[in-house]
């Protein structure tokens, strides 16, 4: 017997995209590029003030699936830390975006 998912709308969603959306999604296996590119030469200096630390991540030699980007110490490729949008002070504490609980909706 199969069940088939409904959507928020309440439209049934078809058997495979209900299976797909419940997959939990796995890291490509290596890049998808049309030309091989130049390995990193070094990783920059760590920038802890603004968030930008190379700890751990190490630069991926020619012919490796990360090359031109850093490769993890479990073997993922990475481009590496991004810097904190303009006027963001990564030091201070900020408010969660989202309640943790939601409010209770029985009065």
């Amino acid at each position: 017997m199969a069940y088939q998912v409904t959507q928020s709308d309440s439209r049934p969603a078809p058997l495979a995209q209900a299976e797909a959306a419940a997959a939990t999604p796995e890291p490509a296996a290596e890049p998808t590029r049309d030309k091989e590119p130049e390995p990193l030469k070094k990783s920059p200096e760590n920038e802890p003030r603004r968030g930008m630390v190379y700890d751990g991540l190490k630069t991926a030699p020619k012919g490796d699936k990360c090359a031109g980007v850093y490769r993890t110490d479990s073997g993922l490729c990475t481009h590496g830390p991004d810097a904190p949008p303009k006027g963001v002070d990564i030091a201070k504490d900020t408010a969660p975006a989202v309640k943790a609980k939601a409010a209770a909706s029985d009065p």
